[in-house]
Parts: structure tokens; C-alpha cells; sequence
């Protein structure tokens, strides 16, 4: 049970906002009434320049809460923005709540802890990063019915969901069920970043389309002087989860999607390569001891897993990166790289060339050290790939926040947080504080961008058209079940991570790292066959049954 909290706060948000002032629990002076007789806050909100009326907070229904919130995350630089949150949601409940920010946890560290937190009784976390959690479904509130109803944060007689993108509260690809365990807060993209001062020294004009040409780039940075041009991070988050499992997704599902044609109940389905979402065709339904048979049968006429030739062309597209990579890309996460491509302090041992979220692009954009320029996903040319294939991004939200279960009445407090937070008020009170910031956020907000007051420049940054959003990339089976582990398998995700940073830094060949990939995969299948009380050996005949 969390200890009552009480806080008096006052935050000067800007002159974008007005309000009369603060006051704490003693005043008894109250702006909309009683409190204790209406049971409802007394709070007026802010004034918003730019936000419609119709979407400020109906105070009138807005129970009054009191407590506290803990929200332990990585913030990775969102701090100000969490802050004016934080402030504002204290000064509308006077001082009654008081709202944790733990910004002393680390990247490295944080999936591990959390997890620990997770099962642990006694945990004051409350607000979490749900996307690393290994049960969320047992440890976190299931939002789902709170998505259909009012939210007067969002304007009078205002549901949730109508202020929303979908992207908001569906997590995962294929279509909606009964729970909403993350909320994610931004919808995002990625894109590739370069300095274009490095590439007139290496005598190149033109932004790399294809995969080769990016690496010849990397080849003529070189050249130039530019011992270690492409930063891109081998270290766990980044393998895991992060900007080198980008690739993994995104090429992944490249190069696999053809093999949907064999992996169908229907045996004359024909996947359709140029669509953005052909898992939502009425024809798509995956048999599983095909597309098992697929991925470990070697004996199979389908057979394209890890020591295919289809996969070693594959792996080895990734392998040529490796001359161009910093020798310290174990040890550098990609928050090192994003900083050192930046300042550029390291002279020419900087990155030149980055993959990141396509909103850091704000942040390089006012940069000094650099002049930037950004491009799409290259294509990987290759005879396993059709041509005229979609290359789709990963995923298309992000934020995660999901919230622990603890009594009824702390997760209602939460869940009141989160309603305050999702909303065209509080976004724009979030937006405001980060515009004053060196900050840029990763992606815009899955608030409905025309509700929220979101900085001119941000806008036109991020409706740019040289990169083109085409997510969904782990929609894919292969992504899913083969590329990166099998089913979330602990065993091949600790192997995967291994044996990607071991090739890619020239302690494994290709034979090798297939080879060892393969069995690891044997083991993760024995383990999810287990858990789904499937027979061993069922993968070994195509189409058959599991038990």
C-alpha cells in the first residue's frame, strides 16, 4: 500500500500557458467548488495557446486522487518533458498526489531490474516499461475497457480512444483483442543519418539507395580519412532489442516474406510482395508445422533456415559492415554513437553515417559540428529477393507504458495518470517543456496530432518525404520466430545476441554462425514445443499434425 504523499507544487510551464497560481491542501480557497462534498478536483486548468476548448480537461469530472506514483523508465533525454507532466498533474490534484520520476536507472540495466521488480511483492514501481517485460500479461493492469470509456482529461464527454491512434492502445500487428497492456506514446519511424561534409570529402554526391552503395559510402569515408564511419551499436540493448535488431527486422522480413507461399494452410495462397500488410489477407492463416519445417527441416524441399544458402546470402550482407564499424562496438551503446555523431569529437573517428529514430534527425539538425542529411532504408539487392518487394520498417510505436498491478485503489490512481498523460492537454504540456530542450522525441505523439499543440518546426520535420513509413515488419513469422529467437526462447535470444556480436566482429565465419544458429534453434523448439504440448519431430513432416 503506498504512503499518502502530500505535495504543493507550481510550475511557470511558459508564457504558452496561464493559470492563476498554485496552492497546496491548506488552502481552503477553492476555484470550482468543494472538493470534499463534490468529491471532484478544484483545480482550473492551463490556459493552452492553440488547444481547442472542446479538448481541455472537463474538471467538473475529474475525481480528485491522492497518493503517489512511481514511474521508474529509461528517458533517454525526455526528462523535461516527464517533468511538466509531473508538475501539472500534482497542481491539478493541490498537491494531493505526488509523482515519482526515477531517472537513475540505466539502459543496460533496466530490463533485468524491471523483470526483478515484476515479481517482487513489496515494488513501489508503478509506471514501467511494459515492451521488456517477460510476463506482462500477470504483472501489469489490463487497460482494455478504460480505452472505451470517458476520459474527461480529454474534453467533456470525451472517450478515450477518439483522441487516439490506434497504434496507441494496439500493440502488435495483427489486429486487436480484449487487453491493453502498453500504451505506446509515439508513433515511429526510422531513418538513416549522414554528414554530409564526410561524404564531399569521399567524393560522393548522392544518398546511398541500395544496401552496396551504403557500404561503398562507408568504403570512400574511409578513404578519406574517416577511420570508423558507421555507428551502429553491438552492445546488448542493441542486439536485443534495439538498433542493430532493426536490421534484423526490417532485412528479415525482406528477404522471408516470399517464403509465405509455403507456409500457408491454403496451399495456393501467393503472398502479394508489394503490400504493406498482407498478414491482414483474408487468405493468410500460417500452418505451423509448415513454417516449422521450413526453418529446421534440412532435409525438407523448403527448407531455407539457418544453414540455407538463402540464409548465409543473408547474414552475409550484414558482414560487410564489420571494416567500418568502431572497435569499441560492444562496449558503445547507441546513445554513444548518436552523441559522438552529433559533436563529432572524436574528429575522425566519429561516426559519419547512424541509424536512429527519425525524430533525433531535429536534434542533428541543430548541430554545429555537422551538416546532416537523412535517407531511407536501402534496399538489399539479392537474387533470394524479388524485385519490386516492399522493404517495411519496424514496428510503428513506441513509448510502452504499462502499469504494475498493485491494490484496486493505486491502480485507478495510475490509470488516472495515464489518462492525463494521453491526452491533447497533457501532450501539449509535454511538447511545450521538450521544445525548450536540446531534445527532440523519437516520433511524433499517437495523440490525434491535430488535437495536440506540437511545435511548427517538429511538424514540418516529420512530415518529410524522404523517408516513407511503411511499418509492420514484425508482423512477419520468420521476424517472429526464426531471425531473432524462437517464441521470446530465452536460450536463443542469449545466442542470438552472442553469436551476432562474435561475426561481426571477426571471431565467427559464416558456416560458423549458421551452424551454431541452427542448433540453437533445435533447442528453442524443443522448448516451445514442450510449452504447447506438441510433439517433437512434428516439424519434420510439412503440413502434418503437432500431436
Amino acid at each position: 500500500m503506498k504512503k499518502k504523499i502530500v505535495s504543493v507544487v507550481c510550475l511557470a510551464l511558459s508564457s504558452m500557458f496561464a493559470f492563476a497560481g498554485c496552492r497546496g491542501n491548506n488552502d481552503s480557497s477553492s476555484s470550482n467548488g468543494d472538493s470534499t462534498a463534490t468529491g471532484m478536483i478544484t483545480e482550473t486548468a492551463l490556459t493552452v495557446d492553440g488547444l481547442s476548448s472542446e479538448y481541455m480537461p472537463d474538471v467538473a469530472n475529474i475525481k480528485q486522487q491522492e497518493g503517489s506514483i512511481d514511474v521508474a523508465m529509461i528517458f533517454e533525454g525526455t526528462e523535461a518533458g516527464w517533468q511538466a507532466l509531473a508538475a501539472e498533474y500534482e497542481r491539478l490534484h493541490s498537491g494531493a498526489v505526488l509523482v515519482n520520476l526515477n531517472t537513475s536507472l540505466s539502459s543496460d540495466k533496466y530490463q533485468e531490474i524491471l523483470n526483478q521488480q515484476a515479481i517482487d511483492p513489496k515494488t513501489e514501481w508503478d509506471i514501467v516499461q511494459g515492451n521488456l517485460l517477460n510476463k506482462r500479461d500477470e504483472a501489469c493492469v489490463n487497460m482494455y475497457s478504460a480505452i472505451y470509456k470517458t476520459n474527461a482529461y480529454a474534453g467533456a464527454k470525451k472517450v478515450w480512444n477518439s483522441v487516439l491512434n490506434r497504434e496507441a492502445y494496439v500493440t502488435g500487428s495483427v489486429g486487436a483483442d480484449s487487453s491493453t497492456y502498453i500504451l505506446n506514446t509515439e508513433n515511429l519511424q526510422t531513418a538513416w543519418f549522414v554528414n554530409k561534409n564526410a561524404m564531399a570529402d569521399a567524393g560522393i554526391n548522392s544518398l546511398p539507395a541500395t544496401w552496396d552503395e551504403l557500404m561503398t559510402l562507408c568504403q570512400k569515408m574511409q578513404e578519406a580519412g574517416y577511420k570508423y564511419p558507421l555507428g551502429i551499436s553491438l552492445d546488448a540493448e542493441s542486439v536485443d532489442s534495439n538498433q542493430f535488431t532493426w536490421l534484423l527486422r526490417v532485412y528479415g522480413d525482406y528477404y522471408y516474406r516470399n517464403e509465405y507461399n509455403n507456409i500457408m494452410f491454403d496451399a495456393e495462397y501467393e503472398v502479394d510482395l508489394s503490400s504493406e500488410d498482407p498478414e491482414s489477407d483474408s487468405g493468410y492463416n500460417v500452418q505451423p508445422t509448415k513454417f516449422f519445417n521450413l526453418i529446421l527441416d534440412e532435409s525438407s524441399q523448403y527448407y531455407v533456415g539457418a544453414n540455407s544458402a538463402k540464409y548465409k546470402d543473408f547474414i552475409s550482407q550484414f558482414k560487410k559492415m564489420e571494416p567500418y564499424l568502431s572497435p569499441n562496438v560492444l562496449q558503445s551503446s547507441q546513445s554513444d554513437f548518436r552523441n559522438l555523431f552529433r559533436s563529432q569529437n572524436a574528429g575522425k573517428e566519429s561516426p559519419q553515417i547512424i541509424l536512429d529514430y527519425a525524430g533525433r534527425g531535429l536534434s542533428f539538425a541543430s548541430s554545429d559540428a555537422i551538416d546532416m542529411d537523412f535517407f531511407d532504408n536501402p534496399i538489399m539487392e539479392s537474387q533470394y529477393v524479388a524485385e519490386g518487394t516492399l522493404l517495411r520498417d519496424v514496428g510503428g510505436s513506441g513509448g510502452y507504458l504499462s502499469i504494475f498491478k498493485h491494490d484496486n485503489k493505486q491502480n485507478e490512481l495510475n490509470l488516472d495518470f495515464l489518462k492525463f498523460v494521453l491526452s491533447p492537454y497533457g501532450q501539449s504540456i509535454y511538447y511545450n517543456a521538450l521544445s525548450k530542450t536540446e531534445f527532440s522525441p523519437d516520433g511524433i505523439t499517437t495523440v490525434k496530432n491535430e488535437l495536440v499543440v506540437v511545435p511548427e518546426a517538429w511538424k514540418t520535420y516529420f512530415e518529410t518525404d524522404k523517408i516513407s513509413f511503411t511499418g509492420l515488419s514484425d508482423n512477419n513469422e520468420f521476424v517472429r520466430n526464426f531471425l531473432r529467437y524462437i517464441s521470446g526462447q530465452d536460450i536463443t535470444k542469449t545466442d542470438c545476441k552472442n553469436f551476432w556480436q562474435q561475426y561481426l566482429t571477426k571471431n565467427m565465419d559464416t558456416d560458423t554462425f549458421a551452424s551454431k544458429w541452427q542448433a540453437s534453434l533445435l533447442k528453442g523448439w524443443e522448448a516451445h514445443a514442450n510449452v504447447n504440448n506438441w510433439k517433437v519431430d512434428c516439424y519434420k513432416t510439412y503440413g502434418g499434425a503437432t500431436n
